[in-house]
């Protein structure tokens, strides 16, 4: 006979990463030292990062690093995130000269107070892109979040939507192509004083040919590996290439009627994906029609280097290690003043919000005098979905 089935471990308590060491937990003296406990992470993370730089007359000068643009904001880890930001803003053209190797010792260039002045730019954009993204979170929480994730904002996402999203799905991680991604990383950038916000969120949202993929995760993602000259070179042109458009379009206007005729060319050696769409008129014409062609490259996002199983894995990690420190603190329920409730009843508000939203955008544009109705009696409570609860209510009235 065979033997049942051991039963699955619960889901971790929620709660948890949102209230541990703040005031509605009447927390140990830790509570108070969470900004500089993530700072330290952060400063931690560059000092990683200037030991990966390699030291030669044709690679990586500190310059970017130094004048802000080596960020930790990105949807990599935070070592990851340095290189790449730093390496996008040295690499602005292929045929500019190397940077030139600084001849002053690095402990020397970066003292102390130079690591703090950029690492606290990129802490404060770290915390920025999380009140953003999901604009439920207190600055406070988005530092605990960031803190357990190891100033990791993919890790950090992934924590919320464990403890906010529906228990039947895994967390999903932001989605580059999302404009509320890439607003959110703008937002961050120029919190922390990014010389090129823009080209940051390109970087984050460019898909990239696999083949170019596969040789930024050997060169990134080998923790405590010194970086090549050469990798530093074939990493700079393919950021480089980001900057540039897929393809040259156009379009050439035919002469007495001829019609148009569209060419498109597109750049040197890379792959494009090209997309079709027909929108024809609804103002009884009949024959008005808009076509639009979308180009986009082949390839994928650089948050596909860490696999998602890996990443999963990794909120599983967190969360035992925030349930064995809440068992030494020995921290009891929060109470009505809880941060995370307070958090989760601006969730369900957000939510409300969309369904009007939507039932706004579903209204004929002779039927405005609804509004009224809608604003008076369109509760969304009632036998049906909130949508349509909506709609009946403000009729019924």
């Amino acid at each position: 006979m065979p033997s049942p089935s051991s039963p699955s471990p619960p889901p971790p308590p929620r709660g948890v990463l949102s209230c541990l060491y703040s005031s509605c937990d009447i927390a140990s003296q830790e509570s108070k030292d969470m900004p500089k406990l993530l700072l330290d992470l952060i400063l931690a993370s560059y000092r990683e990062a200037a030991n990966r730089l390699p030291d030669d007359p044709r690679g990586l000068d500190l310059h970017g690093l130094m004048s802000g643009a080596g960020t930790c904001v990105g949807l990599l880890d935070p070592v990851s995130n340095i290189l790449l930001n730093t390496i996008c803003e040295l690499g602005a053209s292929p045929s500019d000269p190397p940077p030139k190797r600084l001849k002053t010792a690095l402990p020397k260039i970066i003292g102390k107070k130079k690591w703090h002045a950029i690492a606290l730019k990129s802490c404060r954009g770290l915390i920025e892109f999380m009140v953003r993204y999901f604009g439920c979170l207190s600055k406070d929480q988005a530092t605990r979040y960031l803190y357990w994730a190891s100033a990791d904002i993919t890790l950090a996402v992934m924590l919320v939507e464990r403890e906010f999203g529906p228990l039947a799905l895994e967390p999903a991680r932001p989605d580059p192509s999302s404009e509320r991604t890439q607003a959110a990383l703008k937002m961050a950038a120029l919190e922390a004083r990014h010389p090129a916000p823009d080209r940051l969120v390109r970087l984050a949202s460019s898909r990239i040919p696999h083949e170019e993929l596969s040789s930024l995760k050997v060169a990134l993602l080998d923790s405590g590996r010194i970086l090549h000259p050469d990798h530093v070179k074939a990493m700079s042109d393919i950021l480089y290439r980001l900057d540039r458009p897929v393809c040259d379009a156009k379009l050439t206007i035919l002469p007495h009627g001829g019609g148009a005729v569209f060419c498109v060319r597109t750049a040197g050696g890379t792959l494009v994906d090209e997309r079709i769409t027909q929108t024809t008129s609804d103002l009884g014409d009949g024959y008005t029609t808009t076509t639009t062609t979308r180009f986009q490259r082949v390839g994928d996002y650089t948050t596909s280097l860490r696999p998602l199983e890996d990443m999963q894995s990794m909120v599983s990690d967190c969360f035992l290690k925030v349930d064995a420190e809440k068992l030494r603190l020995s921290i009891p329920a929060c109470g009505s003043t809880c941060e995370y409730l307070k958090s989760l009843q601006m969730r369900l508000l957000e939510t409300i919000q969309s369904f009007y939203i939507q039932v706004f955008s579903m209204l004929p544009m002779d039927h405005k005098h609804m509004i009224r109705s809608i604003l008076v009696a369109g509760h969304c409570y009632g036998p049906g979905d909130p949508v349509s609860n909506i709609i009946i209510n403000s009729i019924w009235t």
